[in-house]
């Protein structure tokens, strides 16, 4: 892995294992299901019980490439999950895969985090539509003039949450506002 320009940080243990996940938040995690002291399923259910590593990809190593193990694997928490012999510069493109994804679910999570205290701080009543029509979320103010609120309306499309006039008024300026 140091070949493919990662900085690496090597445990002899699942115990050894976890206090080195704790003290430097790695990027991603890879771990031998074989190991001793705590196996690799134990040190994954652990490590994901760990605040900064609930979400951190992980990826679980082993020679054991029955169903079951490839089930446990994903029950306590792998991301991918990869048999023995390793094929190192592939397993190299897989971990750069991992990082993309993981920084593209944390970019996306930031922006549902910004859409969310923007729609929040807005005073007015608003519907959040994705393009089919769809409430996304909403946040209705006090004495709003329609009958609707977040858990209600997401989810639905927006004739399902709307008193039908209005419903048909808004959707005709959706496609308007989209054209």
């Amino acid at each position: 892995m140091e070949r493919s320009e990662f900085v690496v940080a090597e445990a002899e243990n699942g115990v050894e294992a976890l206090a080195t996940i704790e003290a430097l938040c790695p990027d991603v995690i890879l771990l031998d299901v074989l190991m001793p002291e705590l196996d690799g399923f134990e040190t994954c259910a652990r490590l994901r019980r760990i605040p900064s590593a609930t979400r951190t990809p992980v990826l679980m190593l082993t020679g054991l490439d029955d169903l079951d193990s490839i089930d446990q694997a994903f029950r306590v928490g792998a991301t991918d999950f990869i048999t023995k012999p390793i094929n190192w510069p592939i397993l190299s493109y897989r971990v750069r895969y991992m990082l993309r994804a993981s920084r593209a679910i944390e970019d996306l999570r930031q922006s549902e985090a910004k859409n969310k205290a923007l729609l929040t701080a807005i005073p007015d009543s608003m519907v959040l539509l994705d393009k089919h029509g769809q409430s996304m979320d909403s946040n209705v103010t006090q004495g709003a003039i329609l009958p609707m609120d977040s858990a209600t309306t997401r989810g639905r499309r927006t004739p399902e949450a709307l008193p039908v006039k209005v419903a048909q008024q808004l959707v005709l300026h959706v496609k308007k506002a989209l054209q």
